[in-house]
């Protein structure tokens, strides 16, 4: 009879052990709150971010997320779910999402606000032990060009600042470089397997760079950017286009992020750009006009006429990578390299790809048009040997029969920066402001 009673009418539990109880689960739910609040978990205005088991950073609606809260830290439904989601809208709210390579932090603080690093190319990594990598030591030793073998140290010390700052868990900024060789010398194998491999993966970025796409999602996640042969030498003006490219992101590690979709950022980035290309006239036409402004971004190295060995090659360079790393790490040049605060080292410029470079701009153009066309006008003057006069007087100077293909190419303002370029030297002594025109002294003779 009693115990049909106490199903029908429970007996009341004794109120101290209900008060006990109700300590313990607040106490519980209160670690769980607390827990959960001191996870990386960070909200973008739109969607919740946490990290995967992968530690990669996955993005999940308010849904999903009460349900991982629940699932992960025991967090019942109701007040305490809504007080967790509220805390992290309000503290760790991030302005947008940006893969920020070999970095870090969690959080960058970006001018328009903090920003959540969702970075995951992986560095690879150097081996634990010393060990031998006869093929890239070959490799490094050989593919230069003999005539200047100072080239080796330069590029190991480019590579050393890149990949160390890498290793080191925060990127800094380098030159871009460019790579000049004979046809299969391995320079593309040397751009996307060596140092793109090295950093995590590279990406063809010449479409972005000439200005074809915007979205450059890609591109803002690998830290190498590649870029093969002519893609920049079509016209004078995609030519620039693409000087003015590599100029502007070695200058400015602020680059717009745009994903498809989504609303364009501007982010920081510190990767580099390799070119790589041929010795014939049409692969060098994508040389930059080496003026001032990109001197000190840019390296110019050439390799020699040597052929390393390319039997299983991928399968070497990956067996020998990381050892190879290993003694990156610690290298130091044999001779001490001028540096620099910015970039780590000086530019180095190799002079034959430094005169072909001059000889396919503009300027060297005109500094090969403007003698013949004065030798023409001037042969029968015997008196001036030089002579004030405007890009208008030189443009007419040059409207021959032998020179008006040539001076098609200088539409626009092209001229007067051609002339300008050539101040100082032997056709053009000097530069003036005269009656509101701007007059260059022309060597006549």
């Amino acid at each position: 009879m009693s115990s049909v009673t106490e199903t029908i009418f429970p007996k009341a539990e004794d109120p101290a052990l209900v008060r006990e109880r109700k300590k313990t689960e607040a106490a519980q739910n209160a670690a769980a709150v607390s827990k959960a609040l001191k996870a990386s978990i960070y909200y973008d205005g739109e969607k919740y971010w946490s990290k995967l088991p992968t530690a990669r950073w996955a993005p999940d609606n308010q849904q999903l997320m009460a349900s991982n809260l629940r699932n992960e830290y025991g967090i019942s439904k109701g007040r305490d779910m809504d007080n967790v989601l509220f805390q992290i809208r309000k503290y760790r709210r991030v302005v947008g999402t940006f893969p920020y390579i070999h970095n870090g932090s969690e959080i960058i603080q970006e001018p328009a606000g903090p920003t959540l690093n969702t970075a995951h190319r992986q560095l690879l990594q150097p081996a634990a032990e010393d060990g031998p990598f006869p093929w890239l030591k070959e490799f490094f030793d050989k593919i230069w060009d003999p005539a200047h073998p100072e080239q080796k140290d330069v590029f190991l010390a480019w590579f050393h600042r890149f990949y160390r700052s890498a290793y080191e868990g925060q990127l800094r900024s380098g030159h871009a470089i460019i790579i000049a060789g004979d046809t299969n010398l391995g320079k593309t194998l040397f751009s996307r397997k060596i140092v793109g491999a090295t950093m995590g993966g590279f990406t063809d970025a010449g479409s972005f760079l000439l200005g074809k796409t915007e979205f450059n999602k890609e591109a803002a996640e690998c830290a190498v950017w590649a870029v093969d042969d002519n893609r920049g030498s079509s016209t004078w003006e995609k030519h620039d286009e693409f000087s003015d490219a590599i100029k502007r992101f070695v200058a400015n590690p602020q680059i717009p992020y745009h994903p498809k979709f989504r609303d364009a950022t501007t982010v920081t980035w510190r990767g580099r750009i390799i070119v790589t290309c041929n010795l014939d006239a049409k692969s060098l036409s994508i040389l930059p006009d080496m003026d001032g402004s990109i001197r000190d971004k840019l390296m110019l190295f050439k390799c020699a006429d040597w052929r390393p060995s390319f039997v299983d090659v991928e399968a070497v360079i990956a067996r020998e990578l990381p050892f190879f790393l290993r003694w990156l790490l610690a290298w130091t040049p044999e001779k001490p390299l001028e540096t620099n605060e910015r970039f780590g080292i000086d530019s180095w410029h190799h002079p034959d790809l430094l005169f072909k470079s001059f000889e396919d701009s503009p300027a060297g153009l005109l500094s090969e048009m403007l003698p013949r066309a004065l030798k023409h006008h001037c042969r029968n003057d015997e008196k001036d040997t030089e002579r004030w006069m405007t890009a208008t007087d030189i443009r007419a100077l040059l409207d021959n029969d032998g020179l008006r293909s040539g001076l098609a190419r200088f539409g626009g303002n092209r001229l007067g920066i051609a002339l300008s370029k050539l101040v100082g030297g032997q056709i053009i002594k000097e530069v003036r402001r005269f009656k509101g025109y701007q007059q260059y002294l022309v060597v006549l003779k």
